[in-house]
């Protein structure tokens, strides 16, 4: 499994909001319901009557165009009428008109932070300029939703974003909506700036990340989507794909992201990305990754063997790090997590120890890991204990994780898979 160690965000109590442009003297949430809608934080029975109205609206988008995006080889019919286009520089920009009073903003980026802090930053900008059209200064903002998708085997994150402009009886609402995903090496972002119309934004969304999905040849013998929830919200996702070299070594390319909600207004926004490499016995070779939160670089590691000498090099928060393990033994990979909980499975053993390098933990050390089999739970068939962090998690016969939870310190956060392709063995 993509065993990806959570950061220690202390998280406060999901509060928000509302959301197109309408007057609204007094109709700001009061920030006290924790109760949530099918994907949204805030129960709708606790906004004004004409939010309620609103935020019901929806359609189904059944009118087509060609779509066709130049120098990435990209041409599909999507759902809606792309009204506008332009490019420059890595990125394009779409206009897509649906017959509502505001058209679906899209975009492609070759460079982006991540899924995560890319689309929190667009929507931090997209404020900015509803701020300039509407001559009004953003007066406040609440999280309307946050969630996670998935068409196909794509994942993708969603955070609604409810603000007003302007102060009393000169305010105005409005929401925007936002979808990010990533797909073969390039990020695909959407926003509607309208209430309402939720199902018609994420079906035009889906058939425009379908563009790229249509060109996507991968040669992956296994891949994974898990979604994490916390506190029933769906807050972010972690991607897991593995391909075999012409000596039979397997690259690993690993993929998380996160949308934390900290309180009514605020987001912690977290991408990571790694790639390493494994013997087919399960050992690592080498790795190397990155994170990104808040919009900036806050970690880079990698690791190699060399003179059977672990040597960990790159940079946390600024401060260089370059460091020898106390560890001279193998290191498990996420490949050979699978095979040791398969093998454990199916022996008469009750657990299994073994180490693996977790940057999250300590980039720095090796962690050792024990693995043990759970009797008469029907939630959960084993436990991984890696410090303090604890796992309890229902894995099959081939050692893929279905669903489970996960405890460190205060934070408790449920996993489930999303997706499978294939099984963690060689093919």
């Amino acid at each position: 499994m993509n065993i990806k160690l959570m950061p220690a965000i202390t998280t406060a109590i999901l509060l928000a909001g509302c959301s197109a442009t309408q007057n609204t003297e007094d109709s700001k949430p009061n920030g006290n319901d924790k109760t949530g809608s099918s994907w949204g934080i805030l129960s709708l029975d606790n906004l004004p009557s004409w939010i309620q109205d609103e935020m019901l609206k929806d359609k189904i988008v059944d009118n087509k165009s060609s779509l066709e995006v130049e120098g990435l080889n990209f041409k599909r019919e999507i759902l809606g009428k792309v009204a506008a286009s332009k490019n420059s520089d890595g990125t394009w920009y779409y206009l897509i008109d649906i017959d509502t009073s505001v058209p679906i903003e899209c975009y492609i980026f070759n460079e982006y932070d991540g899924p995560a802090n890319s689309l929190y930053g667009l929507i931090d900008s997209s404020l900015a300029q509803a701020e300039e059209l509407n001559n009004k200064s953003l007066s406040a903002r609440f999280n309307y939703a946050v969630d996670v998708g998935i068409t196909e085997n794509t994942p993708y994150l969603s955070l609604d974003t409810l603000y007003f402009l302007g102060e009393k009886s000169e305010a105005v609402a409005g929401l925007m909506k936002g979808l990010s995903a990533e797909v073969d090496g390039n990020l695909q972002v959407c926003l509607h700036n309208q209430m309402g119309y939720h199902q018609a934004f994420v079906d035009v969304f889906e058939s425009f990340i379908g563009v790229s999905t249509v060109n996507n040849q991968s040669a992956e013998f296994f891949e994974s989507v898990h979604q994490m929830k916390l506190n029933d919200i769906s807050v972010g996702y972690s991607y897991e794909k593995y391909t075999t070299d012409d000596e039979g070594d397997i690259n690993i390319q690993s993929r998380a992201a996160f949308i934390f909600p900290v309180d009514a207004s605020s987001i912690s926004a977290s991408d990571f990305v790694s790639s390493s490499w494994s013997r087919p016995d399960g050992y690592l070779i080498n790795a190397s990754e990155y994170s990104i939160d808040n919009g900036e670089l806050t970690s880079h590691y990698s690791i190699k063997n060399q003179n059977d000498k672990w040597l960990v090099g790159g940079e946390f928060q600024g401060k260089k790090i370059n460091s020898e393990l106390d560890y001279t033994g193998m290191l498990l990979s996420n490949f050979g997590s699978y095979l040791q909980t398969a093998h454990l499975n199916v022996s008469d053993q009750d657990s299994a120890e073994f180490y693996m390098w977790l940057s999250d933990a300590d980039p720095t050390s090796a962690q050792k890991v024990l693995v043990s089999k759970l009797a008469d739970n029907p939630s959960a068939n084993f436990k991984m204990d890696i410090g303090p962090i604890v796992m309890k998690f229902t894995a099959e016969d081939s050692g893929i994780f279905k669903q489970g939870t996960m405890k460190q310190g205060p934070l408790v956060l449920d996993m489930e898979l999303l997706h499978v392709k294939g099984e963690p063995k060689l093919p």
